[in-house]
């Protein structure tokens, strides 16, 4: 039913209401805070979409209910508050709120409980932070405690310690999760059931079991597990493989050496990671490559231009200490898609902290978001990202871009490798100047050679194509080492 309409029957009912009490009392009576929170009620989840006119009304309609202290008139306009003006939330707007319904939980106030319970889980409460995952938590156990709803206090729990939101170290805490999620018989515990079989998640020996997974999605008759399973089937969900240093690395504190905007002032090579909620090594989502230009203009202020998945974005930032403060936007893949209208979703970094460090013999930055901040935000689910790092590299000393100003063209880098992603072949072309002797071998990850090319020759100037047989690689990340006259370098592969 529309909202309008609904709106309609709620005006509606409430004259008749009154007018219906009127005639049996008094034509000036006044309904009381019973009466008029029972006529409101019915509708407090559809607030959210009434015209904010119709909301304030409403607010003033049960101040007085408020001013005498009916916890129902209190939790009804704890929600309105919510939704009063169009606006972003506020902050006075956010702790009146807050103040309102959490004064109604004081009393036990089962429906306010689930409410803050949902509101902390969602991310509505922006300004909170990671706080409001630990208040999420507390809700849920209150529920729980109280025997309100045991199937979404279960799921609601299940699913913060699935993705690691209640503990300090952010690791998703699976046993812990698996249990939570058979207690409860919520649809969508089922559902992330499934996605725990088909990785081994909180199973002993952690060993995956994707065919029970997808019968389970299958025979849970919801849309989001039909969708979740035809894209499991169509995508072989394997690990992505790091190198032990770089995971090392990536898990290790910020540090708190003050930023240097001379070291900052160039081009880098980045790569974002994101692993799965347990940060095991294996568990590594996502390897995507990037560039970022940063062009700092003064002591603290930092322009950037990102640029990944064929997309450029550009803004400011601003350096305090090891931070940089900045409204940083990324529109990425969905790991787990089961909706049918979102196949990605828009990583919104706001606090930065880089650390410089060496890894495999370079400088890099290693950067993850601060800890303890809403430094960032999954703008559908308003998740709290804790799980993502950053690595960059000075491109002019990057082995996959430097350039040989005695042997490479200066006008172009000197190899180009086609296609990227990789498939069963591929082919390097590279163009020198002269004659120059190279080697070409392939490594994953680990540092092992997967494919070792003879060393040959080229004579003469111009471009130059080898193809490569990759039959035999796996799906996953690799490096191509090029050595070139003595001197090596590197380029990254992907074959999917």
């Amino acid at each position: 039913m529309k909202t309008l309409h609904l709106w309609g029957i709620l005006l509606f009912t409430l004259c008749l209401t009154h007018h219906s009490y009127a005639k049996k009392q008094s034509l000036t009576s006044e309904l009381t805070c019973e009466q008029k929170t029972a006529i409101v009620l019915p509708y407090v989840d559809d607030f959210k979409d009434y015209p904010k006119p119709v909301v304030n009304e409403m607010i003033a309609y049960l101040a007085p209910c408020v001013a005498a202290e009916d916890i129902t008139a209190i939790y009804i306009t704890g929600v309105l508050t919510l939704y009063r003006d169009n606006s972003p939330f506020s902050d006075q707007r956010e702790r009146e709120a807050i103040a309102l319904l959490t004064k109604a939980t004081d009393a036990n106030y089962k429906p306010a409980i689930l409410k803050l319970a949902v509101l902390y889980l969602t991310g509505e409460f922006r300004k909170l932070g990671n706080e409001a995952d630990s208040k999420a938590t507390s809700f849920f156990r209150k529920m729980l405690d109280l025997n309100y709803k045991p199937d979404i206090a279960n799921y609601g729990l299940g699913y913060l310690e699935m993705k690691g939101l209640t503990h300090r170290n952010r690791i998703g805490q699976y046993y812990v999760a698996r249990r939570l999620f058979n207690a409860s018989n919520l649809p969508m515990a089922k559902h992330w059931l499934a996605v725990m079989d088909y990785n081994g998640y909180g199973i002993i020996n952690n060993v995956p079991n994707k065919a029970k997974a997808l019968q389970n999605l299958q025979d849970n008759n919801i849309l989001n597990s039909k969708i979740l399973r035809a894209s499991l089937i169509a995508q072989e969900n394997n690990w992505i493989p790091i190198s032990q240093e770089e995971d090392k690395l990536l898990r290790e504190g910020p540090g708190f050496t003050p930023l240097d905007k001379n070291k900052l002032n160039k081009t880098f090579d980045g790569k974002l990671i994101e692993y799965d909620w347990g940060w095991r090594k294996k568990e590594v989502r996502r390897y995507q490559s990037f560039t970022i230009r940063f062009t700092p203009n003064s002591s603290t202020t930092i322009p950037y231009e990102l640029k990944i998945n064929g997309q450029t974005y550009t803004g400011t930032g601003r350096i305090a200490g090891n931070i940089i403060r900045l409204s940083l936007v990324i529109p990425l893949k969905v790991i787990y898609p089961d909706h049918p209208e979102i196949s990605e979703v828009k990583y919104i970094f706001k606090r930065l902290a880089f650390r410089e460090t060496t890894l495999g013999g370079d400088q890099v930055w290693i950067i993850k978001p601060e800890r303890g901040f809403t430094f960032a935000s999954q703008e559908n689910w308003r998740e709290r990202i804790h799980n993502v790092r950053f690595i960059l590299k000075d491109q002019n000393t990057t082995a996959s871009t430097t350039r040989l100003s005695a042997t490479i063209t200066d006008t172009a880098d000197f190899a180009v490798i086609s296609p990227n992603p990789i498939s069963d072949q591929f082919t390097i072309t590279y163009n020198f100047n002269k004659s120059t002797d190279i080697k070409v071998a392939i490594y994953d990850l680990y540092g092992n050679k997967k494919i070792d090319l003879p060393a040959r020759r080229t004579n003469g100037i111009g471009h130059k194509t080898l193809p490569i047989d990759s039959s035999n690689l796996t799906k996953g990340i690799y490096l191509v080492q090029m050595t070139v006259n003595g001197a090596t370098y590197t380029k990254t592969i992907s074959k999917n």
